[in-house]
């Protein structure tokens, strides 16, 4: 019952003014990234006749991703993103870690987005532990944003796992990425 009442509350605040919903809406994210994400088997497809001999293509298991990774927290609106942070090696999404991202997402937002502060932006992210404690909506309270609501333990999909993520993921794919790009 929580996401359907959480998906129609969104849907009403939507419908109120769907020009203010947009120009409010932050979503946030995190995801990771490998230096080396080879292409997939049906990327690395190509056309051929039924003759032609067939292309040696290096199956996944041949060509797995790098062991090495970072993790990027990103916030984006409509316009573009907003915010992107990368976890030092070595740690985690930490509730003390979200609670200064919030920060340094308010003054990214006031740099960037003149003007955006004065209508309260609304915070997107997954309901995840370090995003709804305490803590953290202390701190989302402190820089004047209010979290738009997420169905807790819900399996839909944020925007930046069905929009975002997978075009960036797609543009880094094949590349290798070193220390210094970050």
């Amino acid at each position: 019952m929580a996401r359907l009442e959480t998906s129609k509350s969104m849907i009403d605040l939507y419908m109120s003014d769907p020009d203010d919903f947009h120009a409010r809406l932050i979503t946030g994210d995190e995801t990771w990234i490998y230096y080396h994400d080879p292409c997939t088997v049906s990327e690395a497809a190509e056309w051929k006749h039924e003759d032609s001999p067939k292309p040696k293509v290096p199956r996944l298991g041949h060509c797995p991703k790098s062991k090495s990774k970072l993790m990027l927290s990103i916030f984006w609106d409509s316009k573009g993103p907003l915010l992107l942070d990368y976890l030092p090696k070595n740690t985690t999404v930490t509730v003390a870690y979200y609670a200064n991202l919030m920060a340094k997402l308010r003054e990214s937002t006031k740099k960037n987005r003149r003007g955006m502060l004065k209508r309260i932006p609304l915070i997107l992210h997954a309901n995840v532990p370090s995003h709804k404690s305490h803590i953290a909506q202390e701190a989302m309270k402190d820089c004047d944003f209010k979290q738009a609501q997420h169905p807790p333990y819900s399996p839909d999909l944020a925007p930046s796992d069905y929009y975002l993520f997978p075009i960036a993921k797609k543009a880094l794919r094949g590349k290798i990425l070193t220390m210094t790009m970050h």
